[in-house]
C-alpha cells in the first residue's frame, strides 16, 4: 500500500532561485507499508520519504531525497530460519532483526530517449546514498548509551549506518524499427560502518531472475565462488558488477523475442566463515558466472 502527493513546484523552507529557470520541478511526499510473506518469516516495512525532482536539461534530471525513513520489523521466523540464522556470524544475523532506516539519497539521471521515436538512445543513472550518521552524531552529542549488543538504538530499534553508490548504463542501438542491440553495464558498492556491520537486508546487492542474470532464480547466486546447496535462503552482497547483451527482434505480429547473455556476480568486501569464497579478490574474473 502506498500513498503520495505531488506538488508541481520546489517546496522548500528558503528561496530556490537557482532552479527557477528549471524544467518541471515538483516535489514528492510519499508513505506506504508493505508486507512479505515467506515461508521463513513474515517482514513488515513502513516509509516515509521526501523528494524533490528537476530537470536541468531535456536529458538530465535530478532527484533528491533529503528525508527517506525506513522501519524494518521482522516477525513470526520459522524454527529452521532461526537455526540458520543463529548459526551465522552476528554481523550478517543483524539483517534479518528490526531495524531502522534513516538515509538521504541523491540520484542523477542521463535519458537521450525522444520520446516515442525510435533513434540511438543512452540511459545513464548514478544514485549516492548514506544513513545513520544525523542519528550517530546526535547519540554522540547527547552520550545516549548502547544497547546489549554494543549498537545504539532509537525507540529501542538498532538503526543502520552506511554509504552506498551505484551506476546502471544502458545503450539501444537500432538496427531497423523493430530490431535493437541492447547493451548494459551494472556497478554498485555499499559499505556499512559505524552502527552497522552489514548492510540492511533490503539495500544489499542480488543477483539472478528476470532483470539480470537471467539464468539463475532470484537472489540464488553468490556472493563469490560461494555454493551451498542446502542454503537456500536469500543471497547479497556489497558489491555488484554485471554486464548484459542482447539482441531484439520481431518474431510474429506481437510476439517478439531476443537473444542474450549474462555476466555478473555480488561479492562481500571481506571474508566471512559462512560465506566461503565471497570475498572479493584478484581472482574475481573467474568467480564470474555467465549465462545465454
Amino acid at each position: 500500500i502506498e500513498s503520495g502527493i505531488t506538488f508541481p513546484k520546489l517546496l522548500l523552507p528558503y528561496g530556490y532561485g537557482m532552479f527557477a529557470g528549471n524544467n518541471k520541478p515538483k516535489t514528492t511526499i510519499q508513505t506506504g507499508f508493505h508486507t512479505q510473506n515467506r515461508p521463513d518469516y513474515q517482514r513488515y516495512i513502513t516509509n516515509l520519504s521526501l523528494n524533490y525532482e528537476w530537470r536541468s536539461s531535456a536529458f538530465i534530471t535530478h532527484n533528491l531525497a533529503p528525508i527517506e525513513l525506513n522501519s524494518v520489523r521482522i516477525i513470526n521466523p520459522s524454527p529452521e530460519f532461526t537455526t540458520y540464522l543463529n548459526s551465522l556470524d552476528p554481523r550478517f544475523r543483524t539483517q534479518y532483526s528490526d531495524h531502522f532506516i534513516m538515509a538521504i539519497r541523491y540520484t542523477f539521471l542521463y535519458n537521450t530517449q525522444h520520446g516515442t521515436k525510435t533513434g540511438n538512445f543512452i540511459y545513464f543513472r548514478a544514485s549516492a546514498e548514506s544513513a545513520g550518521n544525523t542519528l550517530n552524531a546526535l547519540h554522540h552529542i547527547f552520550n545516549e548509551p548502547k544497547d546489549a549488543d554494543g549498537y545504539r538504538t532509537l525507540f529501542n530499534i538498532k538503526y543502520a549506518q552506511y554509504a552506498r553508490t551505484d551506476f546502471d548504463f544502458r545503450y539501444y542501438s537500432y538496427v531497423s524499427i523493430k530490431k535493437a542491440w541492447v547493451l548494459r553495464t551494472a556497478v554498485g558498492i555499499g559499505i556499512p560502518y559505524g552502527n552497522s556491520n552489514a548492510l540492511p537486508f533490503e539495500k544489499a546487492f542480488f543477483v539472478g531472475g528476470a532483470n539480470d542474470m537471467r539464468g539463475w532464480m532470484l537472489r540464488s547466486l553468490g556472493p563469490g565462488s560461494y555454493f551451498n546447496p542446502t542454503n537456500r535462503f536469500d543471497k547479497s552482497g556489497d558489491l555488484q558488477l554485471e554486464g548484459n547483451i542482447e539482441y531484439r527482434f520481431p518474431i510474429y505480429d506481437f510476439v517478439n523475442g531476443a537473444v542474450f547473455t549474462d555476466a555478473g556476480n555480488v561479492w562481500l568486501l571481506n571474508p566471512n566463515k559462512d560465506f566461503i569464497g565471497g570475498e572479493l579478490t584478484t581472482k574475481f574474473i573467474k568467480q564470474i558466472p555467465i549465462d545465454a
